[in-house]
């Protein structure tokens, strides 16, 4: 730990509440917690959706997007949410006098000067580059870093953030995507992904080996087709499932509960879980060999991976999440499925494969390794990040 003393500086935090499962919130909440345990900087972490009252909405109709069943429904609606938004960004960038635009700023900038951080961090592109135009414009004297936590989004107009004084990045690839933005000498730091950030969890105290999951599966929205997968997991194989759905999606979620009635004992029904429980969850599936199901989400694939457990992930239809399935392939790290009406014979066939398993715990553990080789630690990281 870097020793805290009078000069340990000021740190903010933006992050989006809305934007994603616990994703981006919860990444955010983990490098508050880090920094301060390495350095003594207390962070302030702002909600942006404070700021910007129209970022909920953007939100919520993208968690509306993910709970779509067919993959290219979800891309299109998607495509048309970000389209909205870089309206939106270009038009604030612009300097339209607009009410809306108008109160974004002077929300920011009283927050800003009211806190005076020396360090402001982002960790998303589209309010990195709000904040650089504030900061700008009212000659606001702090350094704005730009920490990503999903290599898709890089991609997107909206998130390509040059303006930032730093850059921090899940990998080595999200590096070479930053670089070839044109970011000129300003530092671009690997920290890895922000799995790495999130506090140690521990195994349940002495489980009861007939309680733990074989299966553990996160679904953003409950349909037919899930119902469907479910039933035909309990019905072709002995598995304990725990089956994790979003509070947001939990008005759907009576097919389920009666599913669960009529296999008492086999599936337990949860709502949205905290971090720390959800990953408690993932790390039993060690103890039976089990499988964990969700959506192609990047930070998702790398928390099974840092856990060392079999995955199988269904295509999203999010842009900035269909690269994973192909990583997961090339690295032969898990299973995928294209859509969800495929996760239960995907699961299935892993459950029933011990050397497709066997394998794809091995190759997790050299991608985990190779994954730190080209992280900066905390020593280094957090020094360049802080200096003034």
């Amino acid at each position: 730990m870097i020793p805290p003393n009078s000069t340990t500086p000021s740190v903010t935090i933006f992050a989006a509440r809305t934007w994603g499962r616990i994703g981006n919130f919860a990444a955010a909440k983990n490098v508050q917690t880090h920094l301060l345990a390495h350095t003594g900087a207390e962070a302030v972490l702002v909600a942006f959706e404070e700021m910007w009252p129209r970022f909920a909405e953007f939100g919520a109709a993208m968690r509306d997007a993910a709970r779509e069943t067919c993959p290219t429904h979800t891309a299109r609606l998607f495509a048309a949410i970000m389209a909205e938004v870089d309206d939106h960004l270009r038009r604030m960038l612009a300097g339209d006098p607009s009410d809306e635009y108008r109160g974004i700023e002077q929300r920011l900038v009283q927050m800003l000067q009211q806190q005076r951080p020396a360090v402001v961090i982002s960790t998303k592109g589209v309010i990195t580059q709000l904040l650089a135009v504030v900061r700008e414009r009212h000659r606001l004297p702090f350094r704005l870093v730009n920490w990503i936590t999903n290599t898709g989004l890089l991609d997107l107009g909206c998130h390509q953030a040059r303006q930032a004084d730093l850059h921090v990045v899940p990998s080595a690839d999200a590096r070479g995507k930053v670089l070839a933005w044109g970011v000129g000498e300003r530092p671009v730091l690997i920290a890895g992904p922000v799995i790495r950030f999130a506090p140690e969890t521990a195994l349940p105290v002495a489980p009861q080996a007939a309680a733990l999951p074989l299966c553990v599966a996160y679904f953003h929205n409950v349909n037919a087709a899930v119902v469907a997968q479910l039933e035909l997991l309990l019905a072709r194989c002995p598995a304990r499932i725990h089956a994790i759905v979003p509070l947001s999606a939990q008005a759907a979620a009576a097919p389920l509960v009666a599913l669960q009635a009529r296999h008492e004992g086999r599936l337990a029904v949860h709502g949205e879980l905290s971090q720390q429980a959800f990953h408690g969850l993932l790390k039993s599936l060690k103890q039976t060999q089990g499988v964990f199901i969700a959506k192609s989400g990047p930070n998702t694939m790398f928390e099974a991976v840092a856990m060392n457990i079999p995955f199988v992930l269904y295509r999203s239809g999010l842009p900035q999440e269909d690269w994973v399935l192909d990583y997961i392939e090339q690295q032969q790290i898990g299973g995928r499925a294209e859509e969800i009406g495929m996760i239960a014979a995907r699961a299935l066939a892993l459950l029933s494969a011990p050397d497709e398993q066997a394998l794809h715990l091995q190759k997790q553990r050299a991608l985990w390794r190779a994954l730190a080789a080209d992280c900066q630690p905390p020593a280094i990281l957090y020094p360049l990040l802080l200096a003034a």
